[in-house]
């Protein structure tokens, strides 16, 4: 059985911000990061505290893509202050670069997530004859939601740029891990080069194909080529290259 004393230390939180984020749909992931700064920040009696991510990822037991992209939501949501632009993921000697983290008490400044609507899932319309046609969907607020937070894209460690229906389509390709290190090694680049990439996740499966370029035959690298070749016109069509 855990042994919790408040004499063997507490975080001192206001009633009235307990109040407020109990009416707050913070996602989970985000929650649990937000949890861990208020722990480093206010457990410790201060309004600021430098975090690293290895940090994050000893006390939330998340990876350090879903960190970032946790950080990113909370930011937007004015629910943190974020001081600082961890560049490089790693230095030489192996530690990863500190920002400084707080956490915004001020609520009426927060930027909160719509509520879910519940709302009937068909609706039947009625023809001048008396007939039901198809069942139509109709927009609404929960679906219009579900698809702009599809299309936007969320910031992952400093500079990579996805949806999260393209994260989600890496991890299935490449394996959470190994995504996460594709997106590690474009971010590497993109912060020491100053270069820009309209489809960041177009790059990140360009940048896959080349590495495996080596082992394949030359009829097959052709036709890899064409295949690129076509999809970055199709891009450039549209206005993303």
């Amino acid at each position: 059985m855990a042994n919790v004393q408040k004499e063997n230390g507490f975080t001192a939180i206001a009633n009235a911000i307990q109040e407020e984020l109990a009416k707050t749909r913070i996602p989970g992931e985000a929650r649990q990061v937000l949890d861990f700064i208020l722990r480093k920040t206010y457990g410790w009696h201060k309004k600021e505290d430098n975090i690293s991510l290895s940090q994050f990822v000893e006390g939330t037991g998340l990876t350090k893509v879903h960190i970032c992209r946790s950080i990113d939501k909370l930011v937007k949501m004015n629910l943190i202050t974020k001081k600082g632009n961890a560049l490089s993921l790693f230095t030489k000697k192996g530690n990863d670069g500190i920002v400084t983290y707080g956490f915004q008490k001020d609520y009426d400044n927060w930027n909160t997530l719509p509520k879910k609507v519940t709302l009937p899932k068909k609706v039947m319309y009625v023809t001048q004859k008396g007939n039901l046609t198809l069942p139509k969907k109709v927009p609404t607020k929960e679906t219009s939601t579900k698809e702009t937070s599809t299309k936007e894209k969320s910031t992952y460690l400093d500079f990579v740029r996805l949806s999260d229906d393209e994260h989600k389509k890496l991890i299935e390709k490449f394996g959470e891990k190994d995504s996460g290190k594709r997106i590690e090694r474009l971010n590497l680049y993109l912060g020491s080069t100053g270069k820009k990439y309209k489809s960041h996740y177009f790059t990140i499966l360009k940048w896959a194909d080349r590495d495996q370029a080596g082992n394949r035959t030359e009829d097959e690298a052709e036709a890899e080529n064409a295949k690129w070749k076509a999809m970055e016109d199709r891009l450039r069509a549209q206005g993303l290259k």
